[in-house]
């Protein structure tokens, strides 16, 4: 289970999707944030679960806001007892240091291909 955004008029291959998990590896936790709290604070239910543009631009501010709480997890928590506490594999911690960082950057990108081609982003949460 996870969270899964397409962005209106936008092919997946393009860059119009982006998927987080709600798991330990979820990219949102990292960053302070939840899914489910984002989903009813702009009222995505109210619009067919349809984010603007507009309200894309105040959740990249958030994302780019909360930056320094993946990066204190990167480089402070994440060790190979966490790993193994929240049952991920724990043999290549550089893979998973890797692994978070191209998820925030692959989040941004996203954030920004909508707010720049003033496209809507469909979530299922």
């Amino acid at each position: 289970m996870g969270a899964d955004l397409y962005i209106t008029g936008i092919d997946e291959e393009d860059g119009g999707y982006y998927r987080d998990s709600y798991n330990a590896t979820s990219i949102l936790w990292r960053l302070g944030m939840s899914w489910w709290e984002l989903f009813e604070e702009y009222n995505l239910g109210d619009s067919d679960s349809e984010m603007t543009p507009e309200q894309a631009e105040g959740f990249l501010e958030r994302v780019i806001a909360g930056k320094p709480l993946l990066d204190e997890f990167l480089d402070e928590e994440l060790s190979v007892e966490w790993l193994k506490t929240n049952h991920c594999v724990a043999d290549d911690l550089d893979g998973w240091v890797k692994m978070w960082s191209e998820k925030y950057d692959m989040l941004v990108e996203f954030l920004n291909l909508s707010i720049s081609e003033n496209a809507p982003i469909y979530w299922s949460v």
